[in-house]
């Protein structure tokens, strides 16, 4: 029989650098790069400030700098970022490169994924359903959708992932549920990300839900950066307001 009471140790962890860069076509470059610590400590002390950060493509090379950037509605903090502009003709690949302010050098690459195109939206009651066409090419087929508006004034939104690797259909249906009745607004994106975002993304939210539960078996966040966590990733992008 188990205690009513269960002592369980937390084992200590150690500071980890955090970085994660999404490039999207006609947006500014931005870039949050933090440390993790004590979770008692202030936010803006766990931003990690001064690097030497780059962007490079065929065509550029792009300085990113320090900045102090919270979005408004999703409360994302960016602290490094350019009033440069994403192109949206590029083809190939991005690589970025850091160097702290004490000398660690960090790098990732990541490739270009191909626009996409919401065909369809149909809602009914809670079930809202998706219709798109699928990339050809196997290994590019993931993708995220975003239904964001305000219920009773306040800011509320439904996020998955969505893996089309396997499938053979060139037109996908994806459905989401939730009380969309009763939504004031409503706002569909579709985006097309890479296979290292979905991974990252999927592996951060198992990794969230097992410290939620002390029994659990920690899960390691998929990175695609070397010399620090997280992702340096593209994506493009769709929308639609239905209401």
């Amino acid at each position: 029989m188990l205690k009513d009471d269960v002592d369980i140790e937390f084992p200590d962890v150690e500071s980890q650098m955090m970085l994660e860069c999404y490039l999207c076509p006609e947006e500014n470059y931005e870039l949050t790069f933090m440390e993790t610590n004590k979770l008692s400590e202030d936010l803006i002390l766990q931003l990690n400030w001064n690097a030497d950060i780059t962007i490079r493509s065929y065509h550029d090379t792009i300085s990113l700098f320090n900045i102090l950037n919270i979005e408004k509605e999703t409360g994302y903090v960016f602290n490094y970022g350019t009033p440069s502009i994403v192109p949206n003709n590029e083809s190939g690949t991005y690589y970025l490169d850091v160097v702290t302010e004490s000398g660690i050098k960090i790098t990732a690459q990541t490739n270009i994924v191909s626009p996409v195109k919401i065909s369809e939206i149909q809602l009914k009651d809670k079930n809202l359903s998706v219709l798109f066409t699928a990339d050809t090419d196997s290994t590019q087929r993931y993708y995220s959708l975003l239904v964001e508006g305000y219920l009773d004034g306040e800011y509320t939104k439904v996020r998955d992932y969505i893996n089309a690797s396997k499938t053979n259909e060139n037109e996908i249906t994806y459905s989401v549920k939730a009380s969309f009745y009763k939504w004031e607004s409503i706002k569909v994106k579709l985006f097309h990300i890479t296979m290292d975002n979905y991974h990252f993304q999927m592996s951060a939210k198992n990794a969230l839900a097992a410290n939620m539960d002390p029994f659990s078996v920690p899960e390691e966040i998929k990175s695609n950066v070397s010399g620090a966590k997280g992702v340096f990733t593209y994506f493009t992008v769709d929308s639609l307001q239905i209401k």
